[in-house]
């Protein structure tokens, strides 16, 4: 290369280094926890976490806080100092130390290297991974890999010397398999697959390499140079050569190293010199520390540059932590401080911002003008002072404008309208005209607006009016037939649209729309569709819609005053919309104390800007912003502009990395990386998962949305909360999910997922469950059979407690019949004995003594043989004919199935209706009647007896007086139907009387037929 190609290379970067990309970096240092502000090495894991090693021990950076890792607490880390860490393809973070080397699993849990089984302690200064060899330790004692068929670490024994043993300086992976090698003075690569160095050349004092192509190196040289190196020829395509200022010279740059970031571009960290980045074309960007950007680098003296494959750019300074940027995020730029000559600083609010031209500004601000010359940073400050009964105080600038003469016009707070010279730097006053109504009269004024025709309309604390600034006459519309409407309203935003129609904003009561043309005033408030009726500004779109920002959202109008709003229910993040800009693609930009939104009319697509883009993290203000006449876009915040081309402004979403990393059970935490599978006991059911969505620009208003299936039916939300805590989860399988979203639109999942399964306890298992049925089944089993045979038991003493009862209820009825039979028995005796019929009375006597006989050989007993039933009766009927002179005559009718000598019966229960049929019925007969008695089976279970006599009948017999079969019946009767109502208590089939009265054919009395139905 000749001498021409790298003085025009050197002369670029003196004229053109402020020109290149701006980068706004993000800061992490020990006030954010890490262990110490010296950061050595740097690494990115395959979750996005970002790894610092410091002298003082290891940091991990999840986008919030920093975890840090010493040795005192972890063992089995080599060192607290730490001189070189990498991320492998297992998501292993290793790191190299002068004593030794470690790794991380995913489980951040620390292991120690030990070479030849014994050896641990070495200096390691940098490790890389092969595709051949998988992970190699490049150590003083020469190359180890694993071999993990042998589970041991196994040396390279074919590296070359000048590798193993030369003054190891750097090392870069160019592929899988190649590494890129500085040992003193010499730049080598050597192929791990091949066994062989495939490129070596000499450099004067070489510091660091890196592929600037896939054919290319990029070689960092001490004395301030890059050289870029073909791999195949050797030769040296181009050569940067850096320099910087100092103390108003030219001095070279002292790099420290070079690393290619994902775009192409070169990162070179230096000495004092900041970082430098060369682009692609040959750019060169140098980017500085500036103690009035909170954007730029933390402190020139940067020691490493590391480059993340998704445009990561990690710069690690000597003494001020690690800054944090994108190479892909091209990001507003931030001025928050503004200094004049003498030296004196602003550092607040910004109310307003109107154009001078040539790249000066005027911003109106909290306590002063300022004129802002931005291509040179340099700024005059002119204090507006007010006396009062507290002495001088200065004023807030509230509104400002530019008249089509290129004076300034503004409002300081409370002291009316003013105008500035700019050539005695002094404020003068104009003179309020009190017979234009209050509009005009009050001093406090809201905005200015310098129309088309040249006239300036001022929105006051009382409605609006005009003044032209030629003549400085004052127009008030207290008597106009269409503006008197907004006498006493406070008019805070005025706006011209392309119409040449005035847009009045007011607070509280919507937006007013004047067309002078067509001499109409429209109105527009929340009845109608508006957002809010408090409304800060207006712009017009490219379609002729006007926007209106609001309080609480932001308000399209159409051309035919149709409304269309946006708010928090359909897109915007915050409701509040306080600044509208339009940019020359035709988007239309939206501010608040929050953020900035980009509207694209065509797709109605809304995209959120915050701190990650560069801007204020302090908010907007309201009406505080300027579309310039280049192009660029201004927006005045609570702390500085932010400036920017909205074509310029990207950012990337997708660089969020959502992880779940660790899972705290009953206060013991358990990190993990990939997805995982957890059994825990029941009783370490209170679980709670930490997740977080890297953004190493600083993770900040990040939505997260997270479920636990299994048992959230719905997904649970919440902004920058980064746990889940499930207190009592009961037994079963669940799955951990979480995802994130900086927009609220495009939503990235975590990496990966948690699977859970709480053991149920013993007594909750199905063994247990099945145990415990069945010996509740048994036992209620047990129970039943026991009640079961209670039950029974008692039952049957019932019964025969019952069946005693009744046997003593029967022998008690037996005791009243025998006296009953022995008494008639004996008043026939006696009449025999009375009438001296002395053979009748002894006959009597004879059968009446074996009557007796029977009746008490039966009266013991329960049931009596049939046979001695009928016997007992036969004597009881011959007793009664002797009795009445054999006045009647008798027959019993046994049917040949009635086995007499087997079945039993009650004793003594036929005779009381045979005697009723004799006394009731054959007595009272003029002529001598029959008796006839029929047994009979109806089946095997019951005997019938029909008694039937030929006597008078009982209707007949009730003349005589001598039955009562409605009214009062015999003993016998009464104590046969006692005793029949006993036995159908214990008997099945039932006893039963059926008693009839027979009819001859004339209708008289033919006698009565008693059957009588017995179970034996």
């Amino acid at each position: 290369m000749n001498r021409l190609t790298i003085a025009s290379i050197i002369l670029l970067l003196l004229s053109h280094a402020s020109r290149g990309q701006v980068i706004n970096f993000s800061r992490l240092n020990t006030s954010n926890g890490l262990t110490g502000n010296n950061a050595q090495s740097i690494t990115i894991d395959k979750n996005g976490f970002l790894w610092v090693g410091t002298n003082d021990g290891l940091n991990v950076y999840d986008g919030y806080t920093v975890t840090s890792f010493v040795k005192e607490k972890y063992p089995e880390m080599a060192s607290d100092m730490v001189l070189h860490l990498v991320n492998d393809s297992h998501n292993r973070t290793w790191m190299g130390t002068f004593a030794g080397a470690s790794w991380v699993d995913e489980n951040r849990t620390f292991h120690r290297v030990v070479l030849k089984d014994s050896i641990t302690k070495f200096r390691c200064p940098t490790i890389f991974e092969t595709a051949t060899y998988g992970v190699v330790l490049h150590t003083g004692k020469g190359e180890y890999y694993f071999d993990s068929t042998a589970g041991k670490w196994k040396e390279l024994d074919w590296v070359p010397p000048l590798i193993k043993k030369g003054n190891f300086i750097d090392a870069e992976p160019l592929d899988r398999d190649k590494i890129i090698f500085v040992v003193d003075s010499l730049v080598a690569i050597l192929d791990y697959a091949k066994r062989q160095i495939i490129f070596q050349q000499s450099f004067d004092l070489p510091l660091s390499v890196c592929p600037a192509s896939d054919t290319t190196l990029a070689v960092g040289l001490k004395a301030g140079q890059v050289a870029i190196v073909s791999i195949h020829s050797g030769k040296t395509i181009a050569n940067y050569q850096l320099v910087n200022q100092l103390g108003g010279k030219t001095i070279n740059t002292y790099l420290t190293e070079v690393r290619r970031a994902a775009n192409g571009d070169l990162l070179v960290a230096t000495d004092f010199a900041g970082l430098i980045i060369i682009d692609n074309k040959g750019n060169i960007t140098g980017h500085t520390h500036d103690p009035l950007n909170p954007g730029a680098i933390s402190a020139n003296n940067t020691y490493r540059s590391f480059a993340g494959k998704k445009g990561e750019i990690i710069v690690g300074t000597q003494a001020s932590g690690v800054n944090m940027a994108n190479i892909f995020n091209k990001p507003a730029v931030y001025t928050r401080i503004f200094s004049d000559e003498k030296g004196s600083l602003y550092d607040n609010f910004i109310t307003r911002i109107v154009e001078e031209g040539d790249g000066v500004f005027w911003v109106g601000a909290n306590d002063r003008l300022i004129r802002w010359d931005k291509k040179n940073n340099r700024s005059t400050f002119y204090h507006y002072y007010k006396q009062s009964p507290d002495g001088i105080r200065p004023l807030e600038i509230k509104a400002l404008c530019k008249d089509q003469s290129g004076r300034l016009w503004l409002n300081a707070a409370g002291d009316g309208l003013c105008f500035f010279d700019k050539k005695t730097g002094q404020f003068v006053k104009v003179r309020p005209d009190t017979t234009q109504g209050k509009a005009a009269a009050t001093p406090y004024i809201y905005d200015l607006l310098t129309l088309t025709d040249g006239s300036i309309w001022v929105g006051s604390g009382y409605g609006v009016y005009s003044i032209q600034p030629s003549t400085m006459k004052v127009t008030g519309y207290v008597e106009h037939p269409l503006l008197k409407t907004l006498n006493g309203k406070l008019v805070i935003s005025l706006f011209e649209d392309k119409d040449h129609r005035i847009w009045i904003g007011t607070h509280g009561t919507g937006v007013y729309c004047y067309d002078k043309q067509n001499n109409k005033l429209g109105h527009f408030g929340t009845q109608e569709g508006l957002a809010g009726e408090t409304v800060y500004g207006f712009i017009q779109d490219n379609t002729g819609s006007v926007y209106a920002a609001t309080a609480h959202g932001l308000t399209i109008i159409s051309p035919d005053s149709k409304l269309r709003t946006y708010n928090r229910k359909n897109g915007l993040r915050y409701e509040r919309c306080e600044a509208l800009l339009k940019d020359e693609e035709g988007n239309v930009w939206i501010s608040n104390n929050k953020s900035l939104v980009k509207f694209n009319p065509s797709t109605q697509q809304l995209t959120h800007f915050e701190e990650n883009s560069g801007l204020s993290i302090d908010g907007f203000r309201p009406n505080a912003a300027l579309h310039a006449s280049n192009g660029e876009m201004l927006w005045g915040s609570e702390s500085g502009i932010n400036y920017f081309f909205s074509a310029k402004l990207v950012i990337t979403p997708s660089l969020l990395q959502v992880s779940v990393y660790a899972m705290d059970t009953n206060d013991t935490m358990q990190y993990f990386g990939a997805n995982k599978y957890f059994a825990l006991p029941h009783s370490h059911n209170d679980i709670t998962f930490h997740y977080t969505a890297i953004n190493l620009n600083g993770s900040r208003n990040i939505e997260y949305q997270y479920k636990l299936e299994g048992y959230d039916k719905e997904w649970h939300s919440g902004t920058d909360v980064r746990e889940a805590r499930y207190p009592a989860l009961p037994a079963g399988n669940y799955t951990f999910h979480v995802k994130a979203s900086i927009d609220h639109v495009h939503w990235t999942a975590a990496n990966n997922e948690i699977s859970l399964y709480i053991v149920p306890p013993f007594w909750q298992r199905w063994w247990f469950i099945g145990v415990m049925v069945v010996a509740l089944a048994l036992i209620i089993h047990a129970l039943y059979w026991m009640r079961l045979k209670q039950v029974r038991e008692k039952e049957k003493i019932k019964s025969e407690y019952n069946q005693k009862i009744a046997e003593i209820e029967m022998k008690a009825l037996r005791a009243q019949m025998n006296p009953h039979f022995i008494f008639n028995c004996l008043n026939s005796i006696n009449r025999y004995i009375v009438k001296s019929d002395h053979a009748t009375a002894s006959l009597y006597l004879t059968r009446f003594s074996k009557l007796i006989r029977l009746i008490l050989d039966n009266s013991n007993s329960k049931n009596v043989l049939l046979s001695n039933e009928l016997e007992a009766l036969r004597i009881y009927i011959e007793m009664e004919s002797l009795r009445f002179n054999n006045k009647f005559t008798y027959n019993i009718i046994l049917d040949k199935e009635v086995g007499v000598d087997i079945l039993e019966v009650p004793p003594l229960m036929i005779q009381p209706y045979v005697e009723n049929a004799i006394w009731h019925g054959l007595l009272h007969k003029e002529a001598s009647g029959h008796l006839a008695i029929h047994i009979s089976m109806l089946d095997d279970n019951m005997l019938q007896c029909v008694i039937e006599d030929d006597g008078v009948g009982r209707e007949k017999a009730k003349e005589y007086k001598s039955k009562s079969a409605t009214t009062k019946k015999s003993l016998g009767m009464k104590l046969t139907e006692d005793r029949i109502s006993i036995l159908n208590k214990h008997h099945s089939p039932n006893a039963s009387i059926t008693i009839v009265d027979l009819v001859a054919p004339d209708g008289e009395a033919a006698g009565t037929r008693v059957v009588l139905k017995i179970p034996v």
